[in-house]
């Protein structure tokens, strides 16, 4: 099997960070233990997504259920 980072400049950084051979092979070892360290955290991410659409919608309706409860007090 061919290597995969065969050379320079296969990546472009925003920072300018000079795409060498060396600093693509620490990326990918970086990528890979956090991947590593929390492998159930795009799952979490959903679930946290998911929780924050339910909260707004029922602070939403529970604002409009307020007002209309309360709308004849002064």
């Amino acid at each position: 099997m061919a290597p995969p980072l065969t050379k320079n400049g296969q990546v472009s950084y925003s920072d300018g960070t000079e795409a060498t051979i060396e600093q693509m092979a620490k990326d990918v070892v970086v990528n890979f233990l956090q991947w590593a360290a929390e492998p159930e955290m795009e799952k979490r991410k959903n679930i946290g997504i998911s929780v924050m659409i339910f909260l707004a919608i029922f602070t939403f309706l529970f604002y409009l259920a307020k007002k209309r409860i309360w709308k004849n007090v002064k």
